[in-house]
């Protein structure tokens, strides 16, 4: 198979450090977290406004490995892989749907971060 790279456009601040304290599901709609674009990217941004929708797509850095099968929310019982958003993929990659809450030069302040700080941004579309 072919072999791809990415390159982060950006990184999510937020105030969650381990993935016991990021919400998930309902919990995250509320969450605030911050996309500190790459300078780079700045003209990308335009048009760009608060209170608009947009999808995410992010690299879990953190995760390690996965198994085909897991268990529902952590405790319930197996399912396949691919029926979850178990961060632990043969390719982490996570999709969240984000609300622009405002933006300053190159930071969008948003709602619905279930990220943790630190994890690298690939790309962001319309909703």
């Amino acid at each position: 198979m072919t072999t791809i790279t990415c390159q982060p456009i950006g990184i999510i601040r937020t105030a969650f450090t381990s993935r016991e304290n990021t919400p998930r599901g309902v919990a995250a709609q509320n969450a605030c977290g911050v996309i500190q674009m790459d300078p780079q990217y700045r003209e990308a941004m335009a048009d760009m406004h608060p209170g608009e929708r947009y999808l995410v797509l992010f690299y879990f850095d953190r995760a390690k490995g996965f198994a085909q099968t897991v268990p529902i929310h952590g405790d319930g019982p197996m399912t396949g892989l691919f029926s979850t958003r178990a961060p632990n993929r043969p390719n982490p990659i996570g999709l969240t749907a984000i609300t622009v809450e405002s933006i300053t030069d190159t930071q969008i302040a948003f709602r619905g971060a279930d990220m943790m700080d630190g994890t690298p941004v690939l790309d962001i579309k319309p909703l």
